[in-house]
């Protein structure tokens, strides 16, 4: 008998256990932003504000819960090193499902309340909220000059905790955490073709470029016709050969940094005709989304047959494409020079054997060249 009464007394305490299960829930699957705005925010009425986070929590009426965020940050330009930024808590008394989200914790939140999934006003027995503005005013002001001046956080690694605890046994129910990485986006660089490249019986190029921050990337590539097309610009509004067919926009390549045309779907780049070609970043924001471009560059589709004589073929592998092209290329000082019928160094003659010799310490490193110039 005295068995049958402890067997009953556990099933009795499990099924009082089971009715003070707190239930949370991540609401929505946020955005990874690269810049937060922070003039999208109202910090005094957050109820427009972008949204961070939202959960939802179920728990039976009478249900005591506090809920508890935290923000710090890691800003190596600041020498910010994990320091808190805000700090927010309330504790309050449930009587129908809640959603609490970002657009709740503001210093308007204590005066303004806010309801239920049921419309009853929530009972907030207690609020806190500190940031590093109103607790270390002399800490926070340079953070303060970097985000007057910009608008937006500056870059960094930001990380928010979240945590719920209630019931009649005060255990941690809930516990999220999350990382934004914050950027500083910078110009794009195209590193290859360079302008007015021309690529010799090359009908599918590869482009390469650099950029900081924000690796959302995209291409474009169109025809320049000279006999049509004012400047790179026009051409670059014209019909595209990638993206293929033309949607007026860009070809989206993800986060490399170097593109294979033959991977684009695009249309087939014509021997004997000049491109242009510029690449877009698209950086993520609480706001409206920021679109970095690069300038635009052109580059030409060269038949097999117009080929360089051995040794200009010698001066290019030593000095290297860009150089090369500087010199060389359709608008370089020594356009046209195809042949070198005469070597001579400091004034004295050498044979074409020496000059390859000369060559090929240059290629293989044993020279290094100092300087260009052209007479």
């Amino acid at each position: 008998m005295r068995r049958i009464k402890i067997v009953l007394m556990i099933l009795l305490m499990a099924i009082a256990l089971q009715g003070q299960t707190i239930v949370v829930n991540a609401e929505v699957d946020l955005d990874e932003w690269d810049i937060i705005n922070l003039t999208d925010f109202d910090f005094n009425d957050g109820r427009n504000n972008p949204l961070i986070f939202s959960y939802r929590m179920s728990a039976p009426i009478g249900t005591v819960i506090t809920f508890h965020l935290s923000l710090d940050a890691n800003v190596p330009s600041l020498s910010i090193n994990n320091e808190i930024l805000l700090d927010a808590s309330m504790t309050f008394t449930m009587q129908s499902d809640i959603v609490i989200s970002s657009r709740d914790l503001d210093y308007g939140l204590a005066g303004r309340g806010f309801n239920d999934e049921m419309g009853n006003p929530v009972d907030i027995v207690d609020f806190n909220l500190t940031s590093m503005f109103t607790e270390n005013p002399d800490r926070a002001q340079e953070l303060q000059g970097v985000v007057l001046s910009s608008g937006s956080l500056p870059a960094g690694e930001y990380h928010y905790h979240v945590d719920v605890i209630g019931g009649d046994v005060q255990y941690l129910n809930f516990s999220n955490d999350r990382l934004f990485h914050i950027v500083s986006p910078s110009s794009i660089d195209l590193q290859f073709p360079i302008d007015n490249y021309q690529f010799i019986g090359v009908s599918y190029p590869v482009f390469e470029w650099t950029s900081q921050g924000c690796d959302n990337y995209a291409i474009r590539v169109c025809e320049f016709d000279p006999s049509i097309h004012s400047s790179y610009d026009d051409a670059m509004q014209s019909q595209s050969m990638l993206p293929y067919p033309d949607n007026g926009g860009f070809s989206p390549i993800s986060t490399n940094s170097r593109f294979d045309y033959s991977d684009g779907y695009g249309r087939t780049l014509e021997i004997g005709k000049t491109y242009v070609w510029q690449v877009q970043k698209n950086c993520n924001t609480t706001g409206a989304d920021l679109e970095i471009f690069s300038p635009i560059y052109s580059f030409s589709i060269g038949q097999n047959d117009d080929t360089v004589s051995e040794c200009i073929q010698q001066i290019r592998d030593a000095i290297g494409n860009n150089q090369y092209n500087a010199l060389f290329g359709p608008n370089g000082p020594l356009s046209g020079f195809n042949e070198c019928p005469e070597f001579s160094i400091d004034g004295e003659p050498v044979s074409a054997n020496e000059f390859a010799a000369i060559i090929m310490q240059i290629v293989t490193g044993g020279y290094n060249l100092e300087s260009i110039t052209t007479q």
